[in-house]
């Protein structure tokens, strides 16, 4: 079981290698890394957008201030809702299948374990967690070596 889920994890951490930056299958990927740093612009943004409406509150209250809070409140819910509708349902369904190292084990022996054994048991679920540990484990000392 062991060697299996090794195979499994090496597998699934080579597909992470070549869908990486600078690889051959990047634009597997890039499309999901452009969406993920957008959703961190907006989210950035909205940061601004309360930051400003906390700095505004420690100003003197008039009618100025609290137009200006409407406004800041406005465009905060305005990204809000163009940012998140489709993006962090597409991020979160996307994570598993190529995003996310340690999260690839599971659809990853999924696909991997009835091709290598033959059959599709129970037995899949203690190689999963098998995988997830080793694919954590090897893409971190990966990460450490790339840099």
């Amino acid at each position: 079981m062991i060697e299996l889920s090794l195979k499994i994890s090496l597998l699934s951490l080579g597909f992470r290698t070549i869908t990486g930056k600078n690889m051959i299958f990047y634009f597997m990927r890039e499309w999901l890394d452009k969406k993920s740093a957008y959703k961190q612009r907006i989210l950035d943004e909205i940061e601004k957008c309360d930051e400003g409406i906390e700095k505004i509150k420690s100003i003197d209250s008039n009618e100025y201030t609290s137009k200006a809070i409407e406004n800041f409140i406005f465009a905060k819910t305005m990204l809000e809702d163009h940012t998140f509708k489709g993006t962090n349902i597409l991020l979160y369904c996307m994570k598993p299948v190529i995003l996310c190292s340690t999260c690839m084990a599971s659809v990853h022996s999924l696909i991997w374990f009835p091709i290598l054994t033959n059959e599709f048991t129970f037995d899949v679920v203690p190689v999963m967690l098998m995988v997830a540990i080793m694919n954590t484990f090897i893409w971190s000392l990966v990460e450490k070596i790339q840099k």
